[in-house]
């Protein structure tokens, strides 16, 4: 029988030790291989369908999706799975078997009183680039690129997230007729124009603006997305006098609205990496 969504779900080969996050269509569970002493840590994280959803082939579908991705491509910046079931029915789960990774999202980050320092953001933004640059490189445009969908170590280690609303770059997934998705905060403008194809561009536009949330350590509002670049670059250097001019201007160029003034990942890295060197000396 299935298993009622307020009951721990079974998954042969591993014990649950515990619920992480709930979301709409998916449950994360903390994990250990079957036969280690609870004392022993969990280090797995299991991905299941939720139990009460309705459409249970799309859920299928993103599982599948992210286990292809992680497949593919590898990298230290990006989440991995070691393992992905789809049952047939609905009568066993239908998991994805990923690390269970240390720390907490940038998103949570932001929450904390204290500014975080410009060399910081500035490392961590370069990680996930580093991140994407992978993905790229294989054709793949990620889709869902925001503070929540990025991990952070105790060490500062960041790691991609959540590939489930990738797509192959080129393909007719990416025209926003067939396939709008990932969160409404941190998508492009040209995803919201009929007929439009997507390309990897768009991940820079929603890693810029997760730069510029991060050094605002506030949520970016609406203004931010659709008044002059420039001038809410220069907004940010008023209330954060620490973000040199070259920050502020690689930050406008990243969520330019024209995505081919958007620096390429290549680019993108390069001057991030620069900018990061230059702000250490200077911190």
């Amino acid at each position: 029988m299935r298993v009622p969504s307020q009951s721990q779900p079974s998954v042969s080969g591993y014990e649950l030790a515990g619920l992480m996050a709930r979301g709409n269509q998916f449950e994360i569970y903390r994990a250990r291989a079957a036969g280690q002493r609870k004392h022993e840590s969990a280090d797995y994280a299991i991905k299941i369908i939720r139990a009460d959803i309705a459409d249970r082939e799309l859920a299928r579908a993103i599982l599948r999706r992210e286990a292809k991705v992680a497949s593919t491509v590898c990298h230290a910046n990006l989440i991995s799975v070691f393992d992905c079931q789809l049952a047939p029915n609905d009568q066993q789960a239908d998991y994805l078997v990923m690390p269970n990774l240390p720390g907490r999202t940038l998103e949570q980050l932001l929450n904390l009183p204290a500014q975080v320092p410009v060399p910081q953001a500035l490392w961590y933004v370069r990680q996930v680039a580093e991140a994407l640059s992978a993905l790229h490189a294989q054709g793949w445009l990620h889709g869902d690129v925001k503070p929540a969908n990025l991990i952070v170590s105790d060490q500062g280690h960041v790691t991609l997230i959540d590939l489930g609303l990738a797509r192959q770059a080129g393909s007719a997934e990416c025209r926003t007729e067939n396939w709008l998705a990932g969160d409404a905060a941190y998508l492009s403008p040209e995803a919201l124009i009929p007929g439009y194809q997507l390309t990897t561009a768009a991940d820079v536009y929603s890693l810029g603006l997760s730069l510029l949330h991060l050094l605002r350590g506030e949520a970016v509002s609406s203004e931010a997305k659709l008044v002059d670049h420039w001038q809410a670059a220069n907004d940010l250097r008023v209330s954060r006098p620490d973000v040199n001019r070259e920050v502020a201007t690689l930050i406008a160029k990243m969520t330019a609205n024209e995505p081919l003034r958007r620096p390429i990942i290549s680019e993108l890295l390069s001057s991030i990496s620069r900018l990061e060197i230059e702000s250490l000396m200077q911190w």
